[in-house]
């Protein structure tokens, strides 16, 4: 055995020992991704609920101004789920992309995370802030570990 097959051989067990970790940070974004998922569209389900007791119990015909905000919940429900789908084919395919687009997601469902919690917590802004800090370090870290999640192919020889 040469010295470059020595070489070779010890930097694949390396990559070896590096990959289980690799594989449980992209197993855990997945699940956070499919989490996303059912909570994108339990939003759309519970903004329709709730839409249709407000207008049940609505005195007159209601106007846009009174089904608009309804409607603007459940397009950020759909969205998402949209962007939790394109996420998790990224984090299937081990794809540093599908991380990023983790990392994207929770950026912008910050702040509409954080005014929905206002009316449930006085902390709203810091659980937000948590959870989506959270959020994007383990879509950061999964865009990361991406290439050494993947198992190496044996070596023919």
């Amino acid at each position: 055995m040469g010295e470059r097959e020595r070489e070779n051989d010890a930097g694949l067990r390396r990559q070896v020992r590096r990959a289980p970790v690799a594989v449980a940070i992209l197993y855990a974004a997945r699940v956070v991704t499919v989490l996303m998922i059912i909570g994108g569209l339990g939003l759309v389900v519970w903004m329709h609920l709730w839409s249709q007791e407000v207008i049940a119990a609505y005195p007159v015909e209601p106007d846009g101004d009174v089904i608009r905000g309804f409607f603007i919940g459940m397009a950020g429900g759909f969205g998402i789920a949209g962007l939790s789908v394109v996420a998790l084919m990224g984090l299937t395919r081990g794809r540093g992309w599908g991380g990023l687009v983790g990392v994207f997601q929770w950026a912008v469902i910050w702040l509409p995370f954080a005014f929905g919690l206002r009316q449930f917590s006085a902390d709203s802004f810091a659980i937000s802030t948590a959870v989506s800090l959270t959020g994007a370090l383990v879509g950061g870290l999964a865009c990361v570990a991406a290439r050494r999640g993947r198992i190496p192919e044996a070596s023919s020889a």
